[in-house]
């Protein structure tokens, strides 16, 4: 009607500009190197975290864990591979050494370098313990417990509940995972355990 397009007539639109006319920094060769991307994601099997690593095209990767209600949030860095446990009780990120410290021993020809840890969270309890030294992994994928070697003489084999409070040293193995239904491990060595002959042995679970 002709009063509804008089009422339109006088209807102003404010729009605020995306681009103002303040001067903007140019791009140097550099910038590039600095801008990150999620290079990894998990979501916990219940839903309530969230792990992101982000990784510059140059330089540090970090691990950023957010609760998905937006009222938790804590940064690992350097850092990467995040991973929660079956129960999603705990968070397992691996710290790394920065990459201008290694540089820099490198270039010193040092003889000892920083090694990788491995942090453990409750995300109940937001604990924290740190595995050392670290040379390899594995995780049960149905018990909150952990395999690891560290860096040690003998390679020595040891199996940890989530939580630190237990920690079982074995014989030395040159291989280990996980049975996927339990909490059995597997494991092989070339050297003797308890007078017993180099093969196949299993670790199980008293629970």
């Amino acid at each position: 009607s002709e009063r509804c397009k008089e009422k339109t007539k006088n209807i102003k639109i404010a729009i605020t500009p995306i681009v103002t006319t303040q001067a903007q920094r140019s791009i140097t060769p550099h910038d590039p190197e600095k801008w990150e991307r999620i290079t990894n994601r998990t979501i916990s099997d219940d839903g309530r975290w969230v792990a992101l690593t982000f990784t510059p095209w140059h330089g540090d990767s970090h691990v950023e864990l957010h609760s998905t209600d937006g009222k938790q949030s804590i940064m690992y860095t350097p850092a990467n591979s995040p991973t929660f446990s079956s129960t999603t009780n705990y968070l397992i990120v691996k710290k790394i050494p920065a990459i201008a410290l290694t540089d820099s021993l490198k270039l010193a020809k040092a003889k000892k370098m920083p090694m990788d840890e491995l942090v453990i969270r409750n995300l109940q309890t937001d604990k924290e313990w740190t595995i050392d030294s670290l040379v390899s992994y594995r995780m049960s994928q149905s018990h909150d417990y952990i395999a690891y070697q560290r860096l040690h003489k003998d390679s020595a084999l040891h199996i940890a509940t989530l939580d630190g409070n237990k920690v079982i040293t074995l014989s030395p193995a040159i291989e280990y995972a996980f049975a996927k239904k339990n909490a059995t491990l597997y494991f092989t060595t070339k050297d003797t355990l308890n007078g017993k002959k180099a093969g196949i042995y299993l670790w199980q679970s008293n629970k």
